[in-house]
C-alpha cells in the first residue's frame, strides 16, 4: 500500500500545503494572513485539517481492522 504524505510549509505570513505519494509534490493551496497572524492563519487551515483528520481516521480504522484479520488468520 502505498502512503500519502500531506505537507505544511509554515511562514510568517502564508501556510503552503502540498500532498505527495512519494514522488513528486503537488500544491494543494496557500492560506495567506497578516504577518504573524497566526490565529487568522489556523482558522483558514481548518477547513484542511478537519478534511485530513476523516482521512486520517479511516486509515487507522482500516489498518487496525487488517491487523486484527490477521491476528484471527494466525489463530
Amino acid at each position: 500500500m502505498s502512503e500519502s504524505i500531506i505537507a505544511l510549509d509554515i511562514g510568517s505570513k502564508t501556510i503552503g500545503l502540498a500532498y505527495s505519494s512519494g514522488v513528486i509534490a503537488s500544491s494543494i493551496d496557500t492560506i495567506r494572513f497578516e504577518e504573524y497572524d497566526f490565529n487568522q492563519g489556523l482558522k483558514q487551515l481548518e477547513p484542511y485539517l478537519k478534511n485530513m483528520i476523516q482521512v486520517l481516521l479511516l486509515l487507522v480504522i482500516q489498518k487496525i481492522w487488517i491487523i486484527q484479520l490477521e491476528n484471527v488468520l494466525k489463530w
